[in-house]
């Protein structure tokens, strides 16, 4: 990290000690201002909204800018032809401010100067006075059907021979372990209470049905039925009901049209494209919600293959866990506000072996 200074066209860097001192008073929200010596002689005034460097006798400004090799996020404005990126030096400069809870930060694009609001996610030109929606992205899934490598989801062990007492049988379909040479797995789940060694084709189709231990019904997270399409998350201005003071989460998910694959109700079977939208609020309760679904997306869990209970359509995208549609509205509605929501949530989620570490 460091920063830098403008001279003409040219950006000079300050001295590791400054761009330290920057460094340290732009983490603090509450400071705006402070004062930076380049040398004995030398010292300037630093706006850290306006991102200015500031001569205490003249009042001479010159912009300033932050530069970092940290990861960012990417940030969009709303222009009158769509959603537009910010340039990454740009994107970097919001995604820290807005770690460190700044308020609000001014960016330069010759000849305009704008304004972001972070708490309002809003860019104002700061001549003009226009106002733009702004959003930040937070992440992009694609969910692809794959086979499932049972072997690193399980962690099983594969028990090599004569490793099991002689005339050991398999406990779920009462054959030798071993028998006509098959390989014998012994799951994590495993105790002296309760034996769970198997041959092999035993637990991988109790796994591929159910997702656990056909014998102590301990979970294992394996991949769902859902269909291939993808889900991409932002943070907008907009709230949502009951949740004043922080913006939204918008989660979108696009489905496009397929065939019915096996572990799909009717294999063969086409199903139309789908696409579903929801929200939650962008705080802690909504955080730990988009967390949880994004989980459940990756392990195939969210969505499924089935009739639809809105239009009666057989083969169709439906959801396999409750979403909030709505900002507003309430339970009753699909949307917000709804006290026990995220209860629910992770309840479903547990239902389907989708649990968070923390």
């Amino acid at each position: 990290m460091r920063w830098l200074w403008a001279h003409g066209a040219d950006w000079r860097p300050y001295d590791d000690a400054t761009s330290a001192q920057l460094e340290q008073a732009f983490s603090d929200p509450d400071v705006r201002h402070t004062r930076v010596h380049v040398s004995p002689l030398a010292a300037y005034d630093v706006d850290l909204q306006q991102m200015l460097q500031i001569h205490p006798t003249t009042r001479a400004s010159r912009p300033i800018r932050r530069e970092s090799r940290e990861p960012f996020e990417e940030w969009d404005v709303l222009t009158d032809s769509g959603w537009q990126p910010f340039d990454p030096a740009a994107a970097s400069l919001l995604t820290a401010a807005s770690r460190y809870r700044r308020g609000a930060i001014q960016l330069r694009v010759p000849p305009a100067v704008y304004e972001v609001d972070l708490r309002r996610l809003s860019q104002t030109n700061v001549r003009t006075r226009r106002e733009r929606p702004v959003r930040r992205r937070l992440f992009h899934e694609r969910f692809a059907p794959a086979a499932a490598d049972l072997p690193r989801l399980t962690a099983w062990e594969v028990v090599p021979a004569g490793g099991w007492e002689a005339g050991a049988i398999d406990p779920i379909v009462c054959s030798a372990l071993g028998e006509e040479g098959e390989e014998v797995v012994r799951l994590p789940c495993d105790s002296e209470a309760t034996r769970c060694v198997f041959n092999r084709s035993t637990v991988e189709r109790a796994l591929e049905a159910a997702g656990r231990c056909p014998r102590c019904g301990a979970p294992y997270g394996t991949q769902g039925a859902q269909p291939a399409g993808s889900m991409r998350a932002w943070a907008e201005g907009e709230g949502c009901e009951g949740h004043e003071g922080c913006g939204a989460i918008v989660v979108a998910y696009d489905f496009p049209a397929g065939v019915q694959r096996a572990g799909q109700p009717e294999p063969g079977r086409a199903y139309a494209a789908a696409r579903r939208r929801c929200f939650l609020p962008d705080d802690a309760t909504g955080r730990r919600a988009v967390r949880l679904l994004r989980e459940a997306f990756v392990r195939g869990v969210l969505f499924r293959v089935g009739k639809s209970l809105t239009t009666g359509e057989e083969s169709a995208v439906v959801w396999n866990l409750h979403q909030k549609t709505s900002r507003k509205g309430g339970p009753t509605r699909h949307g917000w506000p709804d006290e026990t929501y995220l209860m629910r949530l992770e309840s479903e989620c547990a239902a389907v072996n989708v649990m968070l570490d923390d």
